[in-house]
């Protein structure tokens, strides 16, 4: 087996220039997206606390085991601005993070 060394040339002026800008984009889409994503995160979080109070209002509340959550959307009827399409998803769409999402919110241990 034969070793090669390969030596490059230094990357151009120009070129690190176009690596700089695609870096800077790339950057720029994911602040976008993230600060998109937090507030579809911050509005399941208010939604949640808001369907805790009210499971916490109703009479009966201590004897309750569960706490059902049936359907969910994948965004908000108000359309929340976003990015691209379905690439900040609410919470209440998937079965696994509703539950978590409740237990966030109320601090105990569901059923």
């Amino acid at each position: 087996m034969a070793l090669v060394h390969v030596r490059t040339a230094q990357p151009s002026r120009p070129m690190l220039a176009a690596l700089c800008a695609i870096a800077f984009v790339f950057g720029t889409i994911s602040v976008a997206t993230l600060s998109s994503q937090l507030r579809v995160n911050l509005r399941d979080l208010h939604q949640a606390s808001r369907i805790f109070d009210r499971r916490e209002a109703a009479p009966g509340y201590a004897a309750a085991l569960k706490l059902v959550v049936n359907g969910g959307s994948w965004d908000y009827p108000d359309r929340v601005k976003k990015l691209w399409g379905d690439l900040n998803v609410s919470a209440f769409i998937a079965l696994q993070s509703k539950a978590n999402l409740i237990i966030e919110v109320s601090g105990a241990k569901l059923v």
